[in-house]
């Protein structure tokens, strides 16, 4: 299961709690890129993607929320002038190759 989440308001990240061997593909799929992709473990967050989990299923979430973005998060500074496109078309490139490598397993 791949999640996506508040792509393009700020640097992509991928879930700490996301499945070990994917998480592994979207790094290299990031990394032939050129592209930084952080690791990130935001203790109190939990997102679409839990109940998968929960439940067995394999999953790769990605993200790009940090402190700052969840003040802004359902409130009315929550507007499309959030998103970076520059940001968003690097982390829909970088997505879709990870999703690429993913399914030629």
């Amino acid at each position: 299961m791949i999640n996506l989440d508040t792509l393009g308001t700020a640097p992509l990240k991928v879930e700490s709690k996301s499945a070990p061997g994917l998480q592994c593909i979207a790094r290299g799929a990031a990394t032939s890129l050129g592209v930084s992709l952080q690791e990130t473990y935001l203790r109190d967050i939990t997102g679409d993607w839990q109940p998968f989990r929960e439940n067995g299923a394999n999953v790769l979430a990605f993200h790009a929320l940090n402190e700052a973005l969840l003040v802004s998060l359902h409130g009315p500074a929550d507007n499309r002038e959030l998103v970076d496109e520059e940001l968003l078309q690097e982390a829909y490139v970088t997505i879709l190759n990870a999703i690429i490598e993913i399914d030629r397993l």
